[in-house]
């Protein structure tokens, strides 16, 4: 069954006619059921932000500076990019005044390091898993990394 639906022009009735048919409805609904599922997993909620900070071995205090970026839905550490380690998609998620957030980074030399945490208004606090390549079963390091927003 097709309703036709007058659309006024100018004050001109009936200058077009729209029909919506159930398959052209059932495809509407469709399309905004998938785009409003792709909004929450939408990866990109840092994107722009730059965090300035320390990292160190986990009971003890900060040994290295490193610097995080998001941008483009990708998580990005400097001070790891310099051993080949590139940019990766990040997951988040917010959670009241926090936005938690995961990522996993590659180096073919050196494995992968599985970073996450949180930023909570200017400071972003986490941790970082590093596993070298080929030994996945046991980490070779566990770091925190505490850091406030670049300005």
């Amino acid at each position: 069954m097709a309703t036709i639906l007058d659309i006024h022009i100018k004050g001109n009735k009936r200058k077009g006619v729209m029909i919506m048919t159930k398959k052209n409805l059932t495809l509407i609904g469709f399309t905004l059921f998938f785009f409003l599922i792709a909004i929450p997993a939408y990866s990109g909620i840092l994107d722009g932000k730059t965090f300035s900070g320390k990292n160190g071995e986990i009971g003890k205090s900060g040994s290295e500076d490193d610097e995080i970026k998001f941008e483009n839905g990708k998580f990005l550490s400097i001070g790891c990019a310099k051993y080949g380690f590139g940019d990766a998609d990040y997951t988040s998620k917010v959670d009241g005044d926090r936005v938690f957030f995961t990522a996993d980074i590659y180096s073919d030399k050196y494995g992968r390091i599985t970073y996450s945490g949180f930023v909570k208004g200017n400071d972003l606090n986490g941790t970082f898993i590093w596993f070298d390549k080929g030994k996945y079963d046991k980490p070779e390091q566990v770091k925190w990394w505490k850091g406030s927003a670049k300005k």
